[in-house]
């Protein structure tokens, strides 16, 4: 799902970010699959692994440090698997 004007990062911020400033410029704000597609464009196995490494973590712990990478992961892909 890679687009050119979304570089993946290590922090979900920083892909929210991105996408929040592309989509005013361009005037999808009314459109939250595109939102969803941009965001998503933006994720790959750097934001688990940093995630992960930043903090040593091991077992549960992954899984409750990463709720706030994978939670807005999650509503994307929700969004686009959810018929209109």
């Amino acid at each position: 799902m890679a687009h050119s004007n979304i570089n993946p990062s290590s922090e979900i911020d920083k892909i929210q970010s991105q996408v929040e400033v592309y989509i005013a410029k361009n005037n999808f704000e009314d459109n939250p699959k595109i939102k969803a597609r941009f965001l998503l464009a933006g994720i790959s196995e750097k934001l688990a692994v940093s995630t992960i490494s930043a903090h040593g973590l091991m077992g549960s712990a992954i899984r409750k440090k990463l709720a706030h990478v994978l939670d807005p992961i999650q509503s994307a892909l929700k969004e686009l698997t959810t018929p209109e």
